[in-house]
């Protein structure tokens, strides 16, 4: 399974992100990085981690402030794989994320269609796009009406070219719950989606069971900086891949 470690930024600063209430996001404080400037904390991750990629999200830009094209430049500069939600909707700014180096995240949350979301595969390439099933207590959180239960959305993502999906699950994230394993086993079984999982990853155990579900992928951010999750011994049980 890949390591992906979770960089939330608001305010132009690294900040601690829980359970998707934005208001309330305080500065992070970590055991992997002593700075909140989110290319220092991204330099950490792939030094004190020796991780190859990670997964951002630009709360600023998801609520509607300018794309800061000069960060994802400088987060792919560091030869990183960034995978970046900033609210992307269209395949027009879709291009102008892909073109600093990183992969377009686009969510749920800021989806206006599949249509739009097949705009934008076309646009980028499948490989530059990944699909973030934005959940809130279980319940797909989204402005397409049609479209409800997150694995009709999986299954919609996939005839609009669609490869890989994070099922992120917003109201666990930094609550170190764990995951909802039926939730992700369902979709897994039906879905031929890549998938990877984020929100309440708390333990050796919680990659276990994800790992054993086929799950190509975890996003973890509190468990990595309060030292819960130790990566060295996740990789030596080879619960996760190494880089």
């Amino acid at each position: 399974m890949r390591l992906i470690p979770v960089l939330d930024i608001k305010g132009g600063i690294a900040v601690h992100a829980v359970q998707g209430k934005r208001e309330l996001y305080k500065p992070l404080k970590s055991l992997i990085c002593s700075s909140t400037n989110p290319l220092e904390v991204a330099k950490a991750y792939k030094e004190a981690l020796k991780v190859k990629e990670l997964y951002v999200a630009d709360l600023d830009a998801i609520a509607g402030t300018r794309l800061n094209l000069k960060l994802y430049t400088e987060l792919s500069e560091l030869g990183l794989r960034a995978m970046i939600d900033a609210g992307v909707n269209n395949a027009a700014t879709a291009r102008r994320l892909m073109e600093t180096g990183v992969v377009v995240v686009v969510g749920t949350e800021t989806l206006t269609s599949f249509k739009a979301l097949r705009d934008i595969v076309r646009e980028v390439g499948a490989s530059n796009v990944v699909l973030s099933l934005d959940l809130y207590g279980g319940k797909l959180l989204s402005k397409i009406e049609e479209v409800s239960d997150p694995l009709e959305a999986a299954l919609e993502a996939e005839k609009a070219g669609v490869r890989e999906a994070i099922l992120l699950s917003l109201d666990n994230v930094g609550t170190l719950k764990g995951v909802d394993l039926e939730l992700i086993k369902r979709i897994k079984e039906r879905s031929k989606l890549s998938l990877l999982v984020g929100g309440g990853v708390r333990s050796l155990e919680d990659l276990q069971r994800l790992r054993d579900l086929g799950i190509t992928g975890v996003l973890i951010a509190t468990a990595l900086h309060t030292g819960l999750i130790d990566v060295e011994e996740a990789r030596r049980r080879g619960l996760v891949c190494h880089g």
